[in-house]
């Protein structure tokens, strides 16, 4: 295990009741304060594995480590103070507030006492400024824009004070605009509220822009990982997806570009 890994993940399968493998042998690492994309096509696993580093499924003993210490001896509340969790496609028809949502992340750390009730309204006012919604925050939730939700959900999550972000498609069905929003705002709570983000993303030019580390998903294994750069090369994308590609320069960051052929 590195001496900076928050998550060290070791021989982690898993298959549902049918028998039929998911993952198979998985083993990485997820370092402090990086920004940490998992790729691969549709059915190579990468829900699967964030769910059991969130312990939505079960977790086999001694195969996945936080702070080196064995994730399946945390229990819910510990756990939930260490991660903070954005579900996939989330949309609650509830009529609360934006407020009221963010207030549910405080769940896990409430007390009885005033002091702990008006630190608690500090933390989803400072949560609520850092993503840049205290504007709505009387808003009702049904009323929001995806992008706005979105950001309403990442606040819910950090209020649960976590040392480590995960988000599942956190930029699925949103605009451009909105998209390079929610991800410079990850880029920036790594640097601001020292956090570590795990995220998985199916735009690679996304995770080649904003990822510090690529976990490549295939077929429930990993195919490779490491920096975005030396991860999703041509020769990879066409082992993992099956499509072709070529790398140019991107006029506006100078870093390079992902594009695909088109023709077949």
């Amino acid at each position: 295990m590195g001496k900076d890994s928050m998550i060290n993940i070791e021989k982690l399968s898993w298959a549902y009741h049918d028998g039929k493998p998911i993952l198979t042998d998985v083993a990485a690492s997820i370092e402090k304060n990086t920004f940490t994309t998992i790729l691969g096509p549709n059915g190579s696993g990468k829900t699967t594995l964030l769910k059991q580093i969130l312990r939505v499924l079960p977790v086999a003993k001694k195969t996945i480590y936080l702070n080196k210490e064995d994730i399946t001896l945390l229990n819910r509340q510990e756990l939930s103070q260490e991660i903070g969790m954005v579900p996939q496609n989330e949309r609650n028809p509830y009529q609360f507030t934006v407020e009221d949502m963010i207030r549910l992340g405080r769940y896990t750390h409430r007390k009885q006492d005033s002091a702990d009730l008006e630190g608690s309204m500090k933390i989803i006012a400072d949560v609520m400024s850092l993503t840049s919604i205290t504007h709505l925050k009387d808003h009702l939730i049904t009323e929001l824009s995806g992008g706005e939700y979105q950001r309403v959900i990442i606040a819910r999550a950090l209020a649960q004070e976590p040392k480590i972000l995960a988000l599942d498609e956190p930029t699925t069905y949103l605009d451009p605009k909105h998209q390079l929003d929610i991800l410079k705002l990850l880029r920036e709570l790594i640097q601001t509220e020292d956090l570590t983000v795990i995220c998985i993303l199916h735009d690679l030019n996304s995770a080649l822009t904003f990822s510090d580390h690529v976990i490549l998903l295939h077929e429930g294994e990993v195919y490779r990982h490491g920096s975005p750069n030396q991860m999703l090369t041509t020769e990879n994308l066409k082992a993992v997806y099956g499509i072709d590609t070529a790398r140019i320069i991107n006029p506006f960051t100078g870093g390079p570009f992902i594009i695909s052929d088109t023709r077949s």
